[in-house]
């Protein structure tokens, strides 16, 4: 999968190399992937769905659902039956379900969110459905009952910009990044009726402007990513508790200018962390950096996203290949995983006909 060459996403890529790198260990790995990309052209919210192909990198539409004001956040149950939409625009939360068979969504059924929801998640058993909505500074939860979303169980203030709502590992507890107060904020959650604590405060430094958090896949750590100091804290995590490790700089050295950070996520085998960053001008870049065995993070390099505004990324579920959105190019660009380092490959660039900014990858099952 080398080098960078532009296709319709609408119509599928061709061509453009190999999807190399992998998770290692033994076994056949999947051949191909689901992807669903949420955004929005013109006035009108968008979700696609399209299959990878990892030999060819390919991305191909299978299915495009166009739904509400826009599709800011998205987030699949487990049992892989429903797709849920934060529609900041809209001030909604949207169920769609999905065919069992092929994964294509249809539009379901709407709730009203008490804001402008922006990110939005899925508890377990797929009962409870979670959003944050930034403006006002909130998190909301609804339940999920008869293959419908209800209306809200009930919202709480939460803190200044809201960004995200991040369930722990044993769903006991809720996370909140708080761009606009420099803390994440804690609740603790009963996963059986939605209902969240008072809450207990993680500072950041003041200005960092916290806005993701990922769980490493052990629950031992966690990462968070600052959007205005362009940061990366790690944190170990037991017991309901983040207990700063380090802090690092996302950005490569010698950088110039203004950016901003976005996203952050863990690979499947907890060996690497990788962070995007937003500069102003120019294409974006994915931060990548090594995990040692007591969660530290040591860098090890950056990549272009091909692409301005890299606001959502994802990786698959075999580690092989990591999609980036770039929010403000309607594209996506696909890079492999070295296997060995960790490190992303250049990447290839699939044009998109809207604006993307979520980008989720599945199994195939």
């Amino acid at each position: 999968m080398s080098g960078a060459g532009a296709t319709s996403g609408e119509a599928g890529s061709s061509g453009g190399g190999q999807a190399g790198g992998g998770s290692g260990g033994g076994g056949a790995l999947p051949e191909t992937a689901h992807v669903f990309i949420g955004g929005a052209q013109g006035n009108a919210g968008v979700v696609a769905l399209y299959t990878l192909t990892y030999a060819t990198a390919e991305l191909t539409l299978e299915k495009r659902v166009d739904v509400g004001q826009n599709a800011s956040f998205l987030a699949v149950d487990a049992a892989r039956s429903a797709l849920y939409v934060a529609d900041d625009n809209g001030r909604r939360v949207r169920r769609l379900t999905l065919d069992a068979a092929t994964w294509q969504p249809s539009v379901g059924n709407d709730q009203a969110a008490s804001g402008e929801p922006v990110h939005i998640a899925v508890s377990a058993d797929g009962a409870l459905v979670l959003t944050a909505q930034y403006n006002q500074g909130s998190i909301e939860v609804f339940g999920v009952s008869g293959g419908m979303i209800g209306a809200s169980i009930g919202s709480q203030n939460a803190c200044a910009q809201a960004h995200q709502v991040v369930l722990a590992p044993q769903e006991d507890f809720l996370f909140v990044p708080c761009k606009g107060a420099d803390r994440i904020e804690r609740y603790a959650f009963n996963k059986t009726t939605g209902a969240v604590s008072a809450p207990t405060s993680t500072a950041t430094a003041g200005g960092a402007g916290p806005r993701h958090l990922a769980f490493a896949p052990s629950g031992s750590f966690a990462y968070l990513i600052n959007e205005l100091a362009n940061t990366v804290y790690a944190y170990s995590y037991a017991g309901g508790a983040l207990t700063e490790l380090q802090r690092i700089t996302s950005l490569p050295d010698g950088f110039s200018g203004s950016s901003t950070g976005a996203e952050i996520a863990v690979s499947p085998s907890g060996t690497d962390v990788y962070a995007s960053n937003r500069p102003q001008g120019q294409d974006g870049t994915i931060a990548q950096f090594r995990v040692g065995a007591d969660g530290r993070l040591t860098a090890n390099g950056h990549r272009s996203t091909g692409g301005r505004t890299p606001r959502h990324f994802a990786i698959d579920p075999t580690g092989r290949v990591v999609l980036a959105g770039n929010l403000d190019s309607s594209s996506v660009g696909l890079m492999a995983v070295d296997a060995d380092t960790g490190e992303l490959g250049a990447a290839k660039v699939i044009t998109l006909p809207f604006s993307p900014w979520y980008v989720g990858v599945f199994a195939a099952e």
